[in-house]
Parts: C-alpha cells; sequence; structure tokens
C-alpha cells in the first residue's frame, strides 16, 4: 500500500530543503485553532468571549488601569476590533473607559465591579476547562512549553 502524499509532496516543498521541518508550525496552528475553539465553547454560558475575557483579566490586575492602546497591542488586534470589545464591556458596566488625566487624547481602561462580578463567574467555568486542556501535559511539560512559545513569540512581539 503506498502513502498519501503530504501536504509538503502537493506544495511541491521538501522539510530537507527548507531547512526545518515545518511540522511544528502546523502543529501550532492546530493546537491553537482547536485551543479557540474549546476555550470560546467553554466560556459561552457565561456569555464572555475569550477576548474579553483576556481584557478583564488584564484589567483585574492593574487595578489603577491600563490605557487603551496598551491592551490593544497585548491583545494584536487592531484599533476597530479593539474599540467593539471594549465598547461592548462598557455597555454591560464591566469597564469603565476615562481620558488619561494627562493626556486627554488617551483612554485609561479599569475593571468596574460588576466586571470583577463577571470574571469571577466566568472563572468559575473557565478553570476546569483550562485544567482539562492542560491535563494531557504534566507540570514540568506546560513550564517547558510556556518557556518556548515565549522564545518564539519574543522575536515576534518585536515586530508587531
Amino acid at each position: 500500500m503506498t502513502r498519501a502524499p503530504s501536504v509538503w509532496d502537493i506544495m511541491g516543498i521538501s522539510p530537507a530543503r527548507l531547512g526545518f521541518d515545518p511540522e511544528a508550525l502546523l502543529e501550532l496552528a492546530r493546537t491553537f485553532a482547536l485551543a479557540q475553539r474549546f476555550l470560546t465553547a467553554n466560556l459561552a454560558p457565561v456569555g464572555i468571549p475569550p477576548p474579553q475575557f483576556g481584557v478583564l483579566v488584564m484589567l483585574a490586575q492593574t487595578p489603577e488601569g491600563i490605557p487603551q492602546d496598551n491592551v490593544r497591542k497585548r491583545l494584536l488586534c487592531s484599533r476597530p476590533n479593539l474599540t467593539g470589545l471594549i465598547d461592548r464591556l462598557v455597555r454591560v458596566g464591566a469597564v469603565a473607559r476615562d481620558r488619561d488625566a494627562k493626556d486627554g487624547r488617551k483612554r485609561i481602561l479599569r475593571i468596574t465591579e460588576k466586571g470583577r462580578g463577571l470574571l469571577g463567574r466566568a472563572w468559575t467555568v473557565h478553570r476546569p476547562s483550562v485544567e482539562r486542556f492542560l491535563a494531557p501535559l504534566p507540570r514540568s511539560d506546560r513550564k517547558h512549553l510556556a518557556g518556548l512559545l515565549s522564545r518564539l513569540r519574543a522575536p515576534l512581539e518585536a515586530d508587531a
């Protein structure tokens, strides 16, 4: 029985000729897509998508607030996308958006008490999902993976 051609065969790309095995990148992309779908589904009962959850986590860790543009850079999203995301959180009362006292052109984002409550409810639902997602890896592998991903991300952030 002959083996099915790989995507690299179909595209006429030889990993040996490339000088690296692109399989790691494909696995990373597949895992990201599946993780995003999994975590989105698990946060759905609370009514908060992962990007909003991420903003609330960020703001909860910084009670003095964060400039909106810093949130955008950390989330790696466009200004229009972030504005819509923040608008939804402001509309439900989870986030306060105020002018920066030093520079009126900037907006400072802060989590509200309602936002803390939403984050608490979301975390109650989200934590078991995260634990299930990470369960196949022992703690030492998780730390190793985090380090590897950080090394991959660092040069990309410099260009972002």
